[in-house]
């Protein structure tokens, strides 16, 4: 494995002619999404598009800062095969805990250079690392570490090591396919190979999936941009009902958990500190006639919402709906995590907003392309919604920059992307015909 070289390429693609394509995902037959400003994908409920949605989020995620990812996932096998070796250890338990973690810290610290290694010379030097580890320690018999009592400890290290990259790329991917699609993302009678390809001017990537896995992956060696998602339910209500927070890791819920709670460098350089300035100053003016005040995170881990003009503190449950999503873009504005040639992908971004409202958030879809550099995939069943975004990015000179998108039955249950960018009318023409048969 030649890590160097992989960490080399570590670097944030452009936006320019990414593309999605699905096939067989759910009830998708095939979509195919230009991801190059702000893409509309229109059409009746429960037809896939949250389906689309959910596949790049889970796709683009699984190859995002993909050198890391796998380097975790080394990292906590390699934690998990150590600290089960305490159990064998019976003169000192404490002793042994702290042994056990120094010799992982070693191992951690150095897990690059042992990835690159050949096996023979691996072992050699992971039993340098243990006796490292145990020249801290006095002890009056030292022998009782011999190399025969650690051979199980070892083999099962070395077995870690030798574990291809590949393989744990695929962990890392069924673990997003499980938290975003909870095992349900092959149609049920379908038999055939489900897939979804990201195509962008640095190469491929592909997932191919059956039964609800992955059963091939391949990628290229360069990250993909930074993605999130706000799904149809409110993502913050139910952070807030889960104060434990298990079973979000991998999820949208997990990854909008993270980001309220942290700050995404708070070492940045100038450069980045200027970066968030700015970003904030695009947003703050449109999203102060909506919202005057801030969501915190409150002592217990809950989120709360500091009202400016009652000057109190709010339970989220006593929000307006309508106002949450403006608040969460908020917050990922200041915190730095939705920033430039990042992607943001929002399911029925008009749910519980006025249709005055409908035109603030359509603005602010656009002004972040267009300050900003945010990709966003949008689905709409709303006529009034999606007007809005065709006459903001006219409004804002970026017309070209939209990505009209109708879904159609192509047979029972099964649908397709029609791309109709040059034909809008054709979106009004389907939403608004249940008006018309009144």
């Amino acid at each position: 494995m030649h890590w160097g070289f992989y960490f080399v390429f570590a670097i944030k693609i452009a936006r320019k002619n990414m593309k999605i394509k699905l096939k067989n995902i759910a009830k998708i037959i095939e979509a195919d999404i230009d991801m190059n400003g702000i893409s509309i994908i229109a059409g009746n409920n429960n037809i896939g598009k949250s389906t689309i949605l959910k596949s790049i989020y889970a796709a683009v995620n699984t190859f995002r800062n993909s050198n890391k990812k796998i380097l975790d996932e080394y990292k906590r096998s390699l934690y998990s095969i150590i600290w089960s070796f305490n159990q064998y250890f019976n003169d000192n338990e404490y002793l042994s805990r702290k042994l056990l973690i120094d010799f992982y810290e070693l191992l951690s610290k150095n897990i690059v250079s042992l990835l690159e290694m050949e096996n023979e010379n691996r072992v050699s030097e992971i039993k340098r690392y243990f006796d490292e580890a145990l020249t801290n320690y006095e002890m009056q018999d030292k022998n009782i570490y011999s190399d025969k009592f650690l051979i199980p400890l070892y083999d099962k290290i070395e077995e870690v090591f030798n574990r291809p990259k590949e393989v744990m790329m695929k962990f890392i991917g069924d673990r997003y396919i499980i938290g975003t699609f909870n095992k349900q993302i092959n149609f049920a009678s379908d038999i055939s190979t489900a897939s979804i390809e990201i195509h962008s001017v640095n190469g491929d990537n592909v997932i191919e999936i059956k039964d609800h896995k992955i059963e091939s992956l391949t990628f290229n060696s360069v990250n993909e941009p930074d993605v999130i998602y706000l799904p149809t339910f409110n993502i913050l209500d139910m952070i807030n009902r889960n104060y434990n927070h298990r079973g979000m890791s991998y999820s949208p819920e997990g990854d909008i958990l993270y980001y309220l709670r942290n700050i995404s460098n708070p070492n940045s350089t100038f450069e980045e500190y200027t970066e968030i300035e700015s970003n904030i100053e695009t947003v703050k003016e449109i999203l102060e006639d909506v919202v005057n005040g801030n969501l915190r995170m409150s002592n217990n881990g809950s989120i709360i919402y500091d009202d400016n003009d009652l000057d109190i503190s709010v339970n989220l449950e006593n929000v307006a709906s309508g106002i949450k999503n403006f608040l969460l873009i908020k917050k990922l504005v200041e915190n730095g995590f939705l920033k430039k040639n990042g992607i943001l992908l929002i399911d029925e971004p008009e749910t519980n907003l006025h249709p005055e409202w409908h035109l603030k958030f359509a603005e602010i879809l656009v002004l972040m392309y267009k300050n900003m550099g945010v990709v966003s995939v949008v689905n709409s069943h709303s006529p009034y919604f999606i007007r809005a975004l065709e006459v903001m990015m006219a409004n804002y000179g970026i017309k070209d920059k939209g990505s009209f998108y109708l879904m159609k039955e192509k047979m029972k249950n099964r649908y397709v992307t029609e791309n109709v960018t040059k034909t809008t009318e054709s979106i009004y023409q389907t939403l608004y015909k249940p008006l018309e048969n009144l």
